[in-house]
């Protein structure tokens, strides 16, 4: 049993330079491709390529907090229909006290901002779409 493993507790996302705040879960980004079949039929063999690849799509879930100013900025993207920049950050810093964690930077359009309320024992709840446009950058642990 490996015991390697980041802890999800202090990643942090931000658009443009602006922390995103109260957020309980980020979801998960990466690419997929598309494969591209071909099968001859004077062979009968399938031949595949790789396509185009889609980096996916993130589903920001937390705390409503109409004072955030991530908050605040994810929802003028979604109104003005931009596209801005993300940094997702881990808390895996070498050297913490000058160091950064390891950073995936990308382009991003927000496709949905809802705010929800379910019950009275219950927060209200932030849900926001970020749609990943073009490649993720990584940037090594300092």
């Amino acid at each position: 049993m490996s015991t390697a493993f980041l802890s999800a507790a202090n990643t942090k996302i931000d658009i443009d330079g602006t922390e995103i705040g109260d957020l309980d879960q980020i979801g998960t980004f990466g690419g997929q491709s598309q494969v591209i079949k071909h099968t001859p039929i004077n062979d009968g063999t399938v031949y595949k390529k790789l396509g185009s690849r889609d980096n996916g799509t993130l589903q920001l879930q937390g705390a409503y907090v109409p004072a955030d100013a991530g908050q605040v900025a994810v929802k003028a993207a979604f109104d003005g229909r931009t596209t801005n920049t993300f940094t997702i950050e881990l808390d895996n810093a070498v050297t913490p006290s000058t160091g950064h964690g390891t950073k995936f930077s990308f382009q991003g359009v927000v496709t949905s901002f809802q705010v929800g309320a379910s019950g009275a024992d219950n927060k209200v709840q932030l849900t926001a779409t970020l749609e990943i446009t073009g490649d993720i950058t990584m940037t090594a642990a300092t």
